[in-house]
């Protein structure tokens, strides 16, 4: 995790802070906070805060749910979300309709992942299961049809754009995922179709069946059931 000092507003210069996250218990809700913040000022996960016009119709032409299939998420496909991390993107495509396994290692992660579900609309949380571990061992125990990964790479330059609070807490509990090249290849020996989140200007891990590109992100798809 890395935070700004003496710098510009949104930049880093830096050095990597040994800080990590308190989780505890606010009224009811499980709260992450940095040591040097004062009780109460911390952050917690809500996914009642998105909104979309239209409803599942409106998720249902999100990038990540083209990506990931939307006639599929119709069909209520088995999906895994392989880097749950807060969840808000299994939150999104189990709102879709797909039944998604989300996997988080980090067991800090895991609890606020946890916490957010529990109090999330019934009939999506109906469609999340949650699993605390190596996503590489449970693909192959379950085997889904279809795995997205959203892996979290290592900052950058010292100019790189600060990242928002809620990833830097996730990166200090959870750290990189430096085996996200190993992931993707138990990924692709198993499922029919991988989804890989990546920067807009980011090279693909693998050269992709086709993308699809959002405003901050792009998605590489591998449809493993497609021609060659």
């Amino acid at each position: 995790m890395y935070r700004a000092r003496e710098a510009k507003p949104g930049y880093l210069r830096g050095v990597e802070s040994t800080e990590r996250p308190i989780l505890e218990v606010v009224e009811g809700r499980l709260v992450a906070r940095w040591p040097s913040e004062r009780p109460g000022a911390g952050m917690t996960v809500d996914y009642s805060a998105m909104r979309f016009a239209d409803g599942r119709g409106s998720v249902r032409g999100m990038p990540l749910v083209r990506a990931c299939g939307r006639e599929r998420a119709r069909d209520g496909v088995n999906l895994l979300d392989a880097t749950a991390g807060l969840g808000y993107d299994t939150y999104l495509l189990a709102m879709a309709g797909f039944v998604v396994t989300a996997v988080e290692r980090s067991a800090e992660v895991f609890r606020l992942l946890e916490d957010a579900v529990g109090r999330a609309d019934a009939e999506c949380r109906d469609r999340i299961t949650l699993r605390c571990g190596d996503a590489r061992t449970i693909i192959g125990e379950l085997r889904p049809e279809i795995v997205y990964m959203d892996p979290m790479y290592p900052l950058k330059a010292r100019t790189s754009a600060l990242p928002p609070k809620e990833m830097q807490m996730v990166r200090a509990m959870a750290g990189d995922d430096l085996d996200c090249a190993e992931l993707f290849d138990v990924a692709m020996s198993v499922a029919r179709r991988v989804v890989v989140k990546r920067p807009l200007h980011a090279k693909p891990m693998a050269t992709p069946h086709h993308s699809i590109a959002g405003k901050l992100a792009r998605f590489d798809v591998f449809d493993l059931e497609a021609p060659a």
